[in-house]
């Protein structure tokens, strides 16, 4: 997933762009555990406080996983 991350990130894609569900690919990663690909949104500027339909955040998605290292980033990342 992360060549396909970098060639977006080049083509100046939206970032926080929502799905239906209100999900930001910076969700979607956290969600998934994709760590390199949650440190290369986060850099490039997505918003991490950004929230779903749902209310939930892309930290929140992390932490009900168990994505440790997703989460450490964006905790990180926000102070």
């Amino acid at each position: 997933h992360a060549p396909l991350v970098d060639v977006l990130l080049e083509r100046h894609a939206s970032l926080d762009l929502q799905e239906s569900e209100g999900l930001s690919a910076l969700m979607w990663a956290a969600f998934n555990g994709h760590l390199a690909i949650v440190q290369r949104l986060l850099r490039a500027g997505a918003q991490p406080k950004l929230r779903a339909a749902d209310g939930s955040t892309a930290l929140e998605w992390a932490e009900h996983k168990g994505h440790v290292e997703c989460a450490r980033a964006i905790k990180e990342h926000v102070s």
